[in-house]
């Protein structure tokens, strides 16, 4: 355990905050991303051309933000309910290759819309991500 609640696992950063458990993605994440990915209202603003994902586009996809945080030292983190431990979705700083500059992100499923947990995810993310680039410990929202 880091300060603040956050903590480094051997896959990576783990950040909690009061209702939030953001963790890195596992293999075993694929159904429930899939299924996020391929809902048309949560891809409307997120796919290049607004479509849903299919299973294997998503798990492509689901592999790159895993990857980010090998090459980058940052990332999204999927993101569980801590109440009922449910996959809730993704946040995260994400910066592909040719961006400008890193973009603060996030994609809910709808159950968990309206109840202001992207904002949560997004406040704890910028600070713990610049930890997590510097090797510094994490700290929780």
């Amino acid at each position: 355990m880091t300060a603040g609640g956050g903590r480094k696992e051997a896959s990576g950063v783990v950040l909690e905050t009061e209702r939030l458990l953001m963790r890195p993605f596992r293999e075993g994440d694929i159904d429930d991303y899939a299924a996020l990915s391929a809902d048309p209202e949560v891809m409307r603003h997120l796919s290049a051309t607004g479509e849903p994902l299919s299973r294997e586009d998503a798990w492509r996809q689901m592999a790159m933000l895993v990857g980010h945080w090998q090459l980058r030292g940052y990332g999204v983190w999927a993101v569980e309910e801590r109440a009922t431990g449910r996959f809730a979705g993704r946040i995260g700083l994400h910066y592909p290759e040719g961006w400008p500059d890193r973009e603060l992100g996030w994609a809910l499923g709808r159950s968990f819309w309206g109840r202001g947990l992207a904002t949560e995810g997004a406040r704890a993310a910028p600070s713990a991500t610049r930890s997590a680039a510097s090797g510094g410990a994490t700290s929780s929202a």
